[in-house]
């Protein structure tokens, strides 16, 4: 009876996992973006490059997503960007 219910635990565990889609198949990146497993709380772009604040995040939590990548950062648009293209705020 013990290894009955082991291996029903074993089955079930197996059948969510493939019923539930996988990360990649979540997020659809642009050709300028990577899928990553664990965002940056506060990543750089161009609404904090000039006017950079402390990150005020707490607790380090992982959320999976698109990021820029080739040293582009997020735009005003959400489009990535070089920094050298953020309009520059007086």
């Amino acid at each position: 009876m013990g290894k009955f219910i082991i291996l029903a635990v074993i089955v079930s565990m197996a059948v969510l996992v493939h019923a539930f889609p996988q990360a990649h198949d979540l997020f659809r990146c642009d050709d300028d973006e990577e899928m990553v497993t664990c965002l940056p709380p506060c990543p750089r772009s161009c609404s904090n490059l000039f006017n950079p604040r402390p990150c005020t995040v707490l607790l380090p939590t992982c959320r999976t997503g698109c990021s820029c990548k080739g040293g582009k950062i997020r735009g005003n648009d959400g489009r990535c960007v070089f920094p050298a293209d953020c309009p520059r705020r007086n």
